[in-house]
């Protein structure tokens, strides 16, 4: 199923963003997903961006967060060509990245 004009625009919008402040921290997203499906299954901080300071930050509590378009058996998502641009960009920042993931965060020199 192909995403529609204004998905593809929040999702532009929101990598845009998240680029914007790993760069103004001096930080770039590196590596490939390894399909461990560890963002898809955790116990995650509630991040909030604020626009005007360019910075990340937790708030509230931890949450769990279990996704129903993980497929476990075969270690892939069910609704992947539809998925929310969280998941499109996850991870957003190192305060979100799970053990054993295939993303980590670099210093840009």
């Amino acid at each position: 199923m192909p995403l529609n004009k204004e998905l593809k625009k929040d999702i532009i919008e929101t990598e845009q963003m998240i680029s914007e402040i790993l760069e103004a921290r001096n930080l770039k997203k590196v590596g490939k997903c390894n399909n461990c499906g560890k963002c898809c299954n955790l116990d995650m901080n509630i991040l909030a961006i604020d626009n005007e300071r360019n910075e990340v930050y937790p708030i509230g509590k931890r949450e769990s967060v279990r996704c129903s378009a993980w497929n476990e058996k075969e270690k892939k998502c069910d609704a992947y060509e539809i998925r929310p641009a969280i998941c499109r960009v996850y991870p957003c920042t190192p305060l979100n990245l799970c053990e054993g993931c295939g993303y980590d965060f670099e210093e840009i020199k």
